[in-house]
């Protein structure tokens, strides 16, 4: 559902509406998080990504990735002046990708097999401006520097 603003005061007097066009056909079954910068982006628990726009679904495919996602927690994006990339955590493959906003794989963040930060990965949140990505992995959040490539 979405809110529409009525009115000048930018208030949300009517009830919310159906956010996808009724022509789109769209299944939520099996989305596990989504995220919002213009588009929004649904990550589904099989590992793929729906984009859409203004109720409309808009193509998109992961592709490069080395190994398929495998049982994605999180999605994260940003406002195109704050945010260049989509990241999601795949719990799976105990690791983050990094893939631009039309799917093409950038790179992956990975811990060595005997730390455990990753073993239990929740959600994220980039801050690419100031170079850091918080992680929330079990019960513990964890912050690193996005290091430039």
């Amino acid at each position: 559902l979405k809110y529409v603003p009525t009115g000048t005061d930018g208030g949300y007097a009517d009830p919310p509406g159906y956010y996808f066009n009724q022509d789109a056909a769209v299944d939520l079954t099996g989305a596990v998080d989504m995220a919002i910068d213009g588009h929004i982006y649904v990550l589904y628990a099989n590992g793929k990504i729906g984009k859409f726009m203004s109720g409309d679904p808009v193509a998109f495919e992961i592709t490069g990735l080395d190994v398929p996602l495998n049982n994605p927690s999180a999605i994260f994006a940003n406002a195109e002046e704050e945010t260049q990339y989509l990241y999601v955590a795949d719990r799976g493959n105990r690791r983050i990708v990094q893939m631009t906003k039309d799917g093409s794989f950038q790179r992956q963040f990975k811990v060595d097999a005997n730390n455990l930060a990753f073993d239990d990965l929740r959600s994220l949140w980039v801050d690419e401006l100031e170079q850091k990505m918080y992680i929330v992995s079990g019960k513990s959040v964890y912050i690193t520097n996005l290091l430039a490539e």
